[in-house]
């Protein structure tokens, strides 16, 4: 995977890859998924102080601009903004009504990480935000282990620039040999 031009793949980056094809059908394991496959959108989701304040407290991230109204009314955001890990935690919530349609009964979904993450614009504990999630490539790993990767974009309510973009790795188990 590239970035800027150039190549940010580590050693443990390319044994993930070795099996790509980015361009293969999955009927295995029941998928129906295909890579350019767009998934849809997800309902509106409204970011607001209480869970930002809950986030805060499990995480231990007490940062004035997330739970301290007068402090962050003083900064160029102008008033509290979601952790940027708040938001990406919330990614799975928006993704899985899209995906859930496309997988068949007694299959697992387990996340398996995220690449490419990055956060473009904050979510002030006003917004509401929404998930745009892709198909980006379908890879057998082997019998009864599927890797979906996903491209995402989180889009804030009444904004042009996304809160945030990345990939999910999502790792698809079924019986081994059911396929």
């Amino acid at each position: 995977m590239s970035h800027n031009g150039s190549d940010t793949n580590s050693d443990s980056d390319k044994s993930i890859d070795r099996n790509i094809d980015r361009n293969t059908d999955s009927k295995k394991g029941g998928l129906a998924l295909t890579a350019g496959q767009a998934l849809g959108i997800s309902d509106w989701f409204a970011m607001d102080q209480a869970r930002i304040d809950a986030f805060a407290e499990v995480t231990l991230d007490f940062q004035a601009i997330h739970v301290n109204p007068e402090a962050a009314a003083l900064t160029p955001f102008g008033g509290t903004i979601a952790h940027g890990l708040l938001t990406l935690s919330i990614v799975p919530h928006l993704l899985y009504p899209l995906l859930n349609p496309h997988i068949p009964p007694g299959v697992t979904l387990v996340n398996y990480g995220v690449e490419s993450l990055r956060f473009l614009q904050p979510v002030k504990s006003i917004d509401r935000i929404r998930l745009h999630a892709q198909v980006q490539a379908v890879e057998e790993k082997e019998p009864g282990r599927i890797l979906l990767r996903l491209a995402n974009n989180v889009a804030i309510e009444n904004s042009e620039k996304p809160a945030l973009v990345s990939e999910s790795l999502i790792m698809v188990l079924t019986a081994a040999g059911e396929n």
